[in-house]
């Protein structure tokens, strides 16, 4: 492939030859193909411990991994670190309106479906990260692309994006989080091993990007406040909670993976950062009914203004099998004030940015950028149901999760997966997004477990892996209902000719 820039050759060309080779193969192995695609399908859609909107969505929604990723060989212009047998995958952040290879957090959002069900290519991708790392520690934020100014599927030309603020602060915690994620999953030691030192030197290099700030560096924007949090666009100061709990997350999982590796002198290092850290946000960042969205101590400025999506933190540490990094009594005080805010100004999903007492920004103050005063991050609302759904409030977590779903359907987007959708208005932000891919966390949570659950014998991706490997009919719980509706299809078919 090749968009006047660097020459790539696809993966897949490795198995066939072209066209013709591709056509024979489904000729040959069709039937079988869709006996197996109905096999796992129906794993899901006869879970009765799913509503059946969510089933419907988990199964359609796979189809960004193939929209949107790209699987190179490893050949020049990609260095020899690359594995001829992994190649690079990556995942295009959005191939029609910002198209650029792996955005960083994108992939924290995204990749959890190729960890459960294509681990060699999550492998890949983190291997690509590893080889691209800085020698400061920080990762990059694209392989390649557009906020790299580089042609939009390049996959060797890694930078640190933005280049009026980079997002330096955030990248790393997507980067561990992506290593213990597929770590936790495939319950390897020799994936800890491969990448615990490049995590760790990430996860130094992160904790001291605010020099001189002593314990405040740990939960604060870098020096001089240049960088972009992931809800980016919007200008944020000093003791940021959204990041700091973000980055109290990433310490809980290098604590595990330093006690795991035996590094002690690590271990306690984590240790220090978490309570400093921890003792600061507290300290620093509670507004008396959620937490503030910055407050520079230097300066004085200071913002009450709600983010509903500041518990991000909070949540990656409870899907990952941790304990939460903020005070328990006040993640519930602060769920109680997004229900009368910023899920009350949106009837969709939740409004990323409000004043207190539930009403919109102004016009001339504080600028949220492309978010709006009325934009809903539909992956972003996921998070926050799960949370509550983490709390005790399965039902209103999952209302919350389906109203975000039904309204990307009902606007005729759902082959079209935008990244903000607007809450009054029939306008979204970006097409085929892959962060919407974090819809594939919910399943573990609404059983109350932790992002291995579905993994374990008996659970949905165990059980949707079986099905899709069985070699004949009987080999699959489910062949008796996707034995009617392959027969159905194939009638169908043979009707038309």
């Amino acid at each position: 492939m090749s968009a006047g820039g660097n020459v790539y050759t696809h993966m897949y060309a490795a198995r066939f030859q072209g066209a013709a080779d591709t056509a024979n193969y489904l000729a040959r192995d069709g039937e079988s193909l869709l006996r197996r695609i109905l096999a796992w399908q129906e794993v899901v859609y006869s879970d009765a411990s799913l509503p059946p909107w969510l089933r419907d969505a988990l199964v359609n929604i796979l189809h960004l991994i193939t929209e949107v990723s790209v699987w190179a060989q490893a050949r020049p212009p990609i260095g020899d670190w690359c594995r001829a047998e992994d190649g690079i995958f990556g995942m295009n952040e959005c191939p029609r309106q910002c198209p650029q290879m792996e955005c960083i957090p994108c992939s924290y959002f995204g990749n959890l479906p190729l960890v459960y069900f294509f681990p060699a290519l999550a492998l890949s991708t983190l291997r690509a990260y590893k080889a691209y790392q800085y020698p400061t520690g920080a990762v990059p934020w694209v392989f390649g692309g557009m906020t790299a100014l580089t042609k939009p599927y390049e996959m060797a030309l890694p930078s640190p994006g933005y280049s009026e603020k980079p997002q330096t602060t955030l990248d790393g915690p997507c980067y561990v989080e992506m290593i213990d994620k597929l770590w936790q999953c495939a319950g390897d030691e020799a994936i800890l091993k491969e990448f615990y030192e490049s995590a760790k030197k990430n996860t130094i290099f992160t904790m001291n990007l605010r020099p001189g700030s002593g314990d405040a560096g740990v939960v604060s924007m870098p020096a001089d406040n240049n960088a972009y949090d992931w809800y980016e666009s919007c200008d944020l100061f000093g003791i940021v909670p959204h990041i700091g709990g973000i980055h109290l997350a990433q310490l809980r999982m290098m604590q595990r993976m330093s006690e795991a590796m035996g590094d002690t002198k690590f271990v306690h290092q984590c240790q220090q950062w978490i309570e400093g850290g921890s003792r600061v946000l507290e300290e620093h960042g509670w507004g008396d009914t959620h937490y503030l969205l910055f407050n520079e101590l230097e300066t004085g400025k200071r913002s009450d203004i709600v983010l509903a999506y500041q518990l991000d933190g909070e949540w990656i540490a409870r899907f990952h099998g941790l304990s939460g990094v903020f005070r328990p009594e006040r993640v519930e005080t602060t769920l109680g004030t997004l229900t009368r805010t910023c899920l009350a100004m949106g009837a969709q999903g939740a409004v990323t940015f409000c004043k207190p007492g539930a009403k919109a920004l102004d016009a001339d103050g504080w600028n949220p950028g492309y978010w709006g005063t009325k934009g809903v991050h539909p992956p972003g609302t996921w998070v926050l149901g799960m949370l509550y759904m983490y709390h005790g409030q399965k039902k209103l977590g999952l209302e919350i999760s389906r109203q975000a779903t039904a309204e990307v359907m009902r606007r005729g987007w759902y082959w079209d997966w935008p990244v903000v959708i607007d809450s009054t208005r029939n306008e979204h932000d970006g097409y085929d997004y892959y962060q919407n891919l974090m819809l594939w966390s919910l399943p573990a949570v609404l059983a109350g477990q932790d992002l291995t659950a579905p993994c374990r014998p008996g659970g949905l991706v165990e059980r949707m892996i079986r099905a899709g490997n069985a070699k004949s009919p009987s080999d699959s719980p489910s062949s008796t209902a996707s034995e009617r509706v392959l027969k159905g299809v194939i009638t169908g078919a043979a009707a038309s000719t």
